[in-house]
């Protein structure tokens, strides 16, 4: 039986974040962010065919119950992808920090399109298949504790083989602490509008603190 690793994991996990961000096909939008994409105008359609499918419910604002099926099974799949890494790999090895940044940006993507979702008992997969929803204002606060922890994880790795996992940035500590800076900023920006002040500018004096 072959008995696979974190870092055996990580680098397509990374590939799949990539592809539901950017859409693998920009003619169906029923696994990725394509809905998004043409409603705020990046993208659109030529004229050279006709719409149908999920494309025509996107133009007519006509959903169904069913259009957002695949972006939410493709980004839970994508999170227990880095669970297992958190959970396979190495201590010193910099994967399960750099997968705990990765998952509190899906978790966050997963928030913003749907509000409250499953998540304290969502990465349990068949042990729970009924998991309770949180809310959103819990998840966001709670990513950013799950970012910090990310950050300390980060700090104390070490260079180790798994580094040729990381195809995103190869390894370097400092782009990863940066990147979940930058992750921690969005979500912090998310609470703004009617959340609590004082707690918002805390935590961007936490990050100003930390320095990446």
């Amino acid at each position: 039986i072959l008995q696979l690793h974190g870092k055996d994991i990580f680098a397509q996990a990374l590939v799949y974040t990539v592809t539901d961000k950017v859409g693998a096909n920009p003619f169906n939008a029923v696994d990725n962010y394509d809905y998004a994409q043409q409603w705020m105008g990046y993208w659109a359609r030529n004229t050279g065919w006709a719409s149908s499918g999920s494309q025509q419910q996107m133009e007519t604002f006509t959903l169904g119950n069913s259009f957002a099926n695949g972006i939410w099974g493709s980004l839970y799949h994508n999170i227990y992808d880095y669970d297992f890494v958190i959970t396979n790999s190495a201590p010193n090895s910099i994967l399960p920090g750099a997968s705990r940044v990765i998952r509190s940006m899906v978790f966050q993507d997963l928030v913003d399109q749907f509000g409250n979702i499953p998540y304290q008992q969502a990465a349990l997969a068949g042990a729970n298949i009924t998991p309770p929803y949180d809310s959103a204002t819990a998840i966001y606060k709670d990513l950013i504790l799950q970012l910090d922890t990310a950050i300390t994880a980060i700090t104390a790795s070490q260079a180790t083989a798994d580094d040729a996992s990381d195809v995103m940035f190869k390894g370097n500590k400092d782009l990863w602490l940066k990147f979940a800076n930058t992750i921690k900023l969005r979500i912090l920006l998310r609470q703004v509008p009617n959340g609590d002040q004082t707690y918002v500018r805390t935590e961007i004096n936490n990050i100003i603190t930390q320095g990446s």
